[in-house]
């Protein structure tokens, strides 16, 4: 028997992650009114954040991701309600 065949692995590969992807960032660079490399590039740390682009990429940026989260605890809400009158 190989030596990989002894490795187990706890490792539940039927598992379903349940985060959400970040916004792209063509979004965002759509919203800011940037070009896509540039919100990678602040997002990656190699652009200086000092500039008001930067500001305006980064908050966008946090507003998607609270949008997303808040639109899965109402669409959650709705269906517990749904399920509950049902």
């Amino acid at each position: 028997m190989t030596k990989d065949k002894n490795i187990k692995t706890t490792c539940n590969k039927k598992s379903i992650s349940k985060v959400l992807p970040a916004p792209t960032a063509e979004v965002v660079a759509e919203i800011v009114g940037v070009s896509e490399s540039y919100v990678k590039k602040v997002r990656t740390g190699t652009r200086p954040d000092k500039s008001p682009a930067a500001d305006a990429v980064k908050y966008c940026n946090e507003l998607l991701i609270d949008g997303q989260k808040l639109l899965v605890q109402t669409v959650a809400e709705i269906m517990h309600s749904k399920q509950i009158q049902q």
